[in-house]
């Protein structure tokens, strides 16, 4: 099993019915080009927060076959890649019919090995439910994110961080109403050491801070920080 970190968003409770995820146990199984342990129910994860329920929707035969389009799209440039150009259509096809009538992207983003730093930038250390799960209001994360994409502009750094930056806000804008976001990245926290306690939240906080206090150095010294943090799991993604 490969070892994820989730971003979710979740609505509250009532507009999601869909029966709640059951725990673990799920065997390896080959599906067309993808390998998952993931069980393919349409089914949520559901939490409590501020006194609320809230559920997610899991999604899982949507996200595997967005993962697919997208290897596909990223390397076939470069030649032939591991998913066949059929496999990719064939996946295609099935996402349009699975979008269609759908406004809104899938609620949940997953990374293998460690979390993107830009996942952090919605939050600050206040956000922290547990170690390594944070929640905040959709609206106010939204909000953040894009004081943070109008900063880098103004200091007119790369366009290759703000598009990325720009492309995580636009996703984070589709979702309307009300809507809570979660950082979950417990099952790759072993990669940080023995210990359960990361300042990598403390780190993009303040890089982000930074930014919106003109500091160039101060938020790239935060930012640097928080990379190294995360350098052997990174390594590790990019060797896979």
């Amino acid at each position: 099993m490969i070892d994820v970190a989730y971003l979710r968003v979740y609505r509250p409770a009532s507009q999601v019915r869909l029966p709640v995820t059951q725990g673990a146990g799920d065997v390896p199984r080959l599906n067309g080009a993808t390998l998952t342990t993931e069980s393919q129910r349409a089914d949520a994860w559901e939490v409590e927060w501020e006194g609320q329920k809230w559920r997610c929707p899991r999604v899982p035969r949507r996200r595997m076959l967005e993962s697919v389009v997208a290897h596909y799209q990223a390397t076939h440039r470069f030649g032939r890649g591991i998913v066949d150009v059929r496999v990719a259509e064939s996946a295609r096809k099935e996402l349009l019919r699975i979008r269609t009538g759908v406004g809104e992207p899938a609620s949940v983003m997953v990374s293998a090995w460690h979390p993107p730093l830009r996942w952090f930038m919605p939050f600050i250390p206040d956000d922290t439910i547990e170690a390594m799960v944070l929640r905040k209001d959709l609206g106010k994360a939204v909000e953040r994110v894009a004081d943070a994409v109008s900063n880098m502009r103004r200091m007119e750094l790369p366009s290759m961080w703000i598009d990325d930056l720009v492309s995580f806000h636009s996703w984070l804008e589709s979702f309307q109403g009300a809507a809570m976001l979660e950082l979950d990245y417990r099952q790759v926290g072993w990669r940080l050491g023995p210990t359960l306690i990361d300042d990598t939240t403390f780190d993009v906080a303040s890089a982000v801070d930074a930014l919106a206090a003109s500091d160039l150095d101060m938020a790239g010294h935060c930012y640097t920080a928080a990379m190294f943090r995360w350098a052997e799991a990174h390594a590790v993604a990019y060797s896979s």
